[in-house]
């Protein structure tokens, strides 16, 4: 994620005055690399906070650092590998076999506004100010709605060169039932069919799961932070 950013030229590069302490900004993904500096970190969240960013680093000083915080909390996440031998005849049939009553459509301006509506949806927005820049960067995803009322998604959360970062939900009561396997498999469909790679790396055993179902292959689990809303 981290090098598609980069080589994007998206996202905000942060560094201290002799260069030797670099964060790096893009989407939700906050990622600490070089000297450990917590005068850096602290002037850092005092400036920006830290609201809805996932915080990630390689570095186990800063890993430790991160540890010791109050108000942090970390979790496992699951890295993907950026190729995968994907099997379009099985997608193909994930996404047409559907119940009555349900259907998976693309991401228009009405559905876009409309994940500004509930908790759940809210990252499906993306690392876009509104549809009109989701669709002018290349933006795109699927939504599945239940007798046209939207009940899961999948969308384009960073858009990079040659790649997309994948982001899905599904609301709370309609979860276990199969949508985000579904959401992929039209996601993955249309990214191939756009030359570009759908860049799946996982918050959770749950979409781990999905990805390795999909066809994804797993690099390894790696440990993240975020902010302990337990304690807000």
């Amino acid at each position: 994620m981290v090098l598609y950013g980069l080589k994007s030229q998206i996202g905000t590069v942060y560094r201290n005055s002799d260069r030797t302490t670099s964060f790096y900004d893009v989407g939700n993904f906050l990622y600490l690399a070089g000297e450990l500096n917590s005068r850096f970190w602290e002037d850092f969240v005092r400036k920006y906070g830290l609201d809805y960013k996932i915080i990630i680093s390689e570095n186990t000083n800063w890993q430790d650092f991160l540890h010791r915080k109050v108000g942090l909390i970390s979790f496992t996440r699951y890295s993907f590998k950026d190729k995968a031998n994907f099997q379009v005849e099985f997608l193909n049939d994930l996404v047409t076999h559907l119940e009555e009553g349900y259907s998976i459509v693309p991401i228009d301006n009405h559905i876009y506004n409309c994940f500004s509506e509930e908790e759940w949806s809210q990252d499906l927005k993306g690392d876009f100010e509104s549809y009109q820049d989701f669709a002018l960067k290349g933006g795109f995803g699927f939504v599945v709605l239940k007798n046209n009322e939207l009940i899961a998604g999948i969308s384009s959360g960073l858009v990079y060169r040659e790649a997309v970062e994948v982001e899905v939900a599904t609301r709370p009561n309609e979860q276990g039932k199969g949508f985000a396997k579904k959401l992929g498999a039209a996601m993955i469909l249309e990214s191939l069919n756009r030359d570009m790679f759908p860049l799946w790396d996982a918050h959770n055993e749950a979409s781990k799961k999905v990805a390795e179902f999909l066809g994804y292959e797993l690099v390894e689990p790696y440990e993240a932070f975020e902010l302990d809303e337990s304690g807000i």
